[in-house]
């Protein structure tokens, strides 16, 4: 019985190994699995919280009479498994050190991972034990624990400038004597960022340039290690670009996409000219030369030459994407060159010219890898989630991500081609009445511009959004996007980013900064949802934050539909509740689509190096979350949305606007839950656009106007009120159609907003 029950536990042991990439080896040889590596962050974190339990330790320690601090650590005989540990809690924020020592009789080194200082705090608020015992423990020294001190992160050579600055400028005023000990500075070896913390707390507002770049120096996002050596080699150099992203973690070290498709083929693409070492290709191919001549057999002459130096490569590696992108027009042109087999017509019908083919052309140096989730190796993905995704994702992204497969265009009611054509690029303006237009995401308004918001505040389980427009006088620019929901909410609140309690009242906040930002002349906001309580929260005086000088948000004055806020003067009238339905959607819809076409509503640049400078100037301010980047990110999601939208027709013959059905695991196991794509980027869009579609807005004064054939009317007007004020009648919106004989136009008063 105990050897059947010892079989079966092995067999069910190396089954689950199997399963999860788990691979037998000895304790020095252990790693983390590549399963696990490339799982979600919920499971990398289970599987962390396994290693701590197990082979880790929490410690309790006495600082002094009055306190005690904290260290947890993991112990391993095997150096990869460590290092890469370490290097995962990178990607939670959590530092460490890595110590060694002899271990055991077999006199194997001892690995010891140590977590200290403020970083235990970021330990218990992202991993934590599962072990009820050691998380005990954990939990006892973060409750009473009140100051974290990183006495081992240390800043290097800056204890002599430190020093020089106290000499310079004494014990400022402010400071009282009995507190202030700057012998401190002269005993340490290195000086600690809670030292530094200190140090700026009473020479910080000294202006002087030795201080602030100190204070730069010690900024919290900043680590720093010992370089312990630099070694000259070769390797292979890849130039790698992830869409919708601008940074991303490779081998520990935090990168940035190298640069936009056009600049590599300018300029990377002329290094790959110059070989790795040009002396020896030069003298290799002169050793040639010279062996070529010489009279002797050809066996001989091949066993002088020396092994060739391989030459540099280009290798492009992605997802496939839609035939207009340039990825999807060079993997045609590369299988076309390769079908070629070289014939001279073809090559030249490819290259566009004779002349234009290159010099020492060869089609066999040209090859086209494609790999779909259906030829890769058993194990590799999840079954369960490749079905997931093959349930959740329209058709033609699955068949793009996971096919390998370049889709001509999206098949939705906005075509991909289409709002492609809408996106502008930095070297490649759009032409307009206005112009060529080119522009990027704007984090605040432009004075003297007009602006319209669009929300749409969904449930807690979906995105709330925000769409920013801008007008001008013959096109509208999406120039801002913004979305967050509960989840997201929770987690900047756990880790202290955000003050408001309640999600909605996070989402007023947001909004009220929006308005303050863009100061728009509209927010178009869905009824739906969250529509009704937002409405309230805005306009209720009790949650204003006068520090913040916040102002009431009112529902626009109708006169159809008088509201009991009308008569309010001390805050704007400008939100209104759009109560949707499948009429006014289809409206919206077609009305959108019809701007696209035109080319009347355009879409943001991607600027790598405004991304880039915005990236460092929002570290530099210590801007954590609501950045430029998630800016960018929004408006691609956004604009991945649209091409979702399909349309159908309802039971009784109508238009029906709505994402595609899917079909997701449920909450209870073995059950299923129906549901659609998410659109809430895309509602804000539509709602903002219908604005300014039916009301023909633009960037003018206080006053509207139309235009009527004939002279001039004339006008009665009260004696407070008004005349006509804007640009000049021959500038007006059809002004020309409206010319008489006499070259005089015709304009008649519309009305004030409100």
């Amino acid at each position: 019985m105990k050897n059947n029950f010892y079989d079966y536990y092995r067999c069910l042991n190396d089954y689950v190994f199997k399963k999860y990439g788990f691979e037998s080896a000895y304790a020095h040889q252990k790693k983390w699995p590549s399963e696990i590596l490339c799982s979600s962050r919920e499971v990398v974190t289970g599987f962390i919280q396994g290693l701590f339990d197990t082979d880790g330790s929490v410690q309790r320690i006495k600082v002094n009479n009055n306190s005690y601090g904290c260290m947890i650590r993991f112990f391993s005989t095997s150096k990869t498994l460590v290092s890469q540990l370490q290097y995962i809690l990178l990607h939670y924020g959590i530092v460490s050190q890595i110590y060694q020592t002899d271990s055991d009789e077999r006199k194997r080194t001892l690995y010891i991972l140590a977590v200290t200082g403020s970083n235990v705090k970021h330990f218990y608020d992202h991993i934590g034990f599962r072990l009820k015992r050691k998380q005990k423990i954990l939990e006892n020294v973060i409750i009473n624990k009140k100051l974290w001190k990183d006495n081992t992160d240390y800043i290097p050579d800056i204890k002599d400038i430190i020093l020089d600055i106290i000499s310079d400028y004494g014990i400022p005023n402010c400071v009282n004597s009995k507190h202030w000990n700057s012998t401190i500075f002269k005993r340490v070896k290195q000086i600690s960022k809670t030292r530094v913390s200190q140090f700026l707390e009473y020479y910080g507002h000294i202006n002087d340039a030795r201080i602030l770049t100190i204070a730069k120096l010690s900024r919290k996002d900043y680590y720093y290690d010992r370089i312990v050596s630099i070694d000259d080699g070769k390797c292979i150099a890849y130039d790698t670009f992830i869409p919708d992203s601008n940074e991303y973690c490779a081998n520990g070290f935090y990168s940035h996409n190298s640069i936009p498709e056009d600049v590599f083929d300018i300029v990377v693409r002329g290094f790959t000219a110059t070989t790795k070492t040009p002396v020896d290709e030069a003298k290799r191919l002169a050793f040639e030369k010279t062996v070529a001549t010489l009279d002797i057999p050809d066996d001989i002459k091949l066993a002088l030459k020396k092994e060739a130096v391989d030459g540099n490569q280009i290798i492009h590696s992605g997802t496939a994407y839609y035939e207009f992108n340039h990825f999807a027009q060079k993997h045609r042109m590369w299988c076309d060159l390769i079908e070629s087999k070289g014939h001279g017509a073809k090559v030249a019908e490819i290259f566009g010219g004779q002349n234009l083919i290159p010099d020492n052309f060869d089609y066999r140096d040209y090859v086209v890898i494609q790999i779909p989730h259906t030829h890769l190796p058993e194990g590799l993905l999840d079954p369960k989630q490749l079905a997931h995704a093959k349930a959740l994702l329209p058709r033609n992204i699955f068949l793009m991500e996971y096919g390998c497969v370049f889709i001509k265009d999206s098949d939705g009611f906005y075509c991909r081609s289409l709002i492609e054509s809408c996106t502008v690029m930095p070297n490649n303006p759009i032409a307009t009445p206005d112009g060529p237009v080119t522009f990027t995401p704007l984090m605040r308004g432009v004075k003297n511009r007009t602006y319209v918001i669009g929300i749409d505040p969904a449930a807690e389980r979906d995105k709330f959004a925000i769409v920013v427009l801008e007008v001008w006088e013959n096109h509208y620019r999406v120039v801002h996007c913004w979305s967050v929901n509960k989840p997201e909410f929770n987690k900047r609140k756990k880790q202290g980013l955000v003050t408001d309690d309640d999600y909605y009242a996070y989402c007023c906040s947001k909004i009220r900064n929006m308005v303050k930002l863009f100061n728009p002349i509209r927010i178009e906001m869905d009824s739906q949802g969250g529509g009704y309580p937002i409405s309230e929260m805005l306009r209720n005086k009790k949650l204003l934050d006068v520090e913040e000088k916040d102002f009431p948000i009112y529902e626009v004055i109708d006169q159809d539909d008088p509201k009991e806020t009308d008569g309010e003067t001390d805050g704007r009238h400008i939100l209104n509740l759009v109560k949707q339905d499948n009429t006014s959607n289809a409206e919206a819809n077609v009305a959108l689509h019809k701007s696209l076409e035109t080319k009347r509503l355009l879409f943001p640049a991607f600027d790598a190096v405004k991304m880039e400078s915005s990236i460092l100037a929002e570290k530099a301010m210590n801007v954590i979350f609501d950045t430029f980047e998630e800016c960018v990110t929004n408006i691609e999601e956004l604009k991945n949305e649209l091409c979702t939208i399909q349309m159908s027709a309802t039971a009784t013959g109508k238009e029906r606007f709505d994402t595609p059905s899917v079909v997701s695991a449920g909450a209870v196991e073995g059950r299923q839950r129906k549901g659609r794509l998410k659109k809430d980027r895309f509602t804000a869009l539509m709602l903002s656009h219908k604005f300014l579609y039916d009301t023909d807005t633009r960037p003018t004064e206080l006053i509207d106007y139309e235009d009527v054939a004939g002279n001039f009317k004339q006008v009665k007007t009260k004696p407070d009120e008004g005349m006509y004020r804007g640009p000049g009648a021959a500038s007006m919106h059809n002004a020309k159609d409206w010319q008489g004989e006499a070259g005089q136009f015709g304009a008649v008063k519309k009305g004030e907003r409100h």
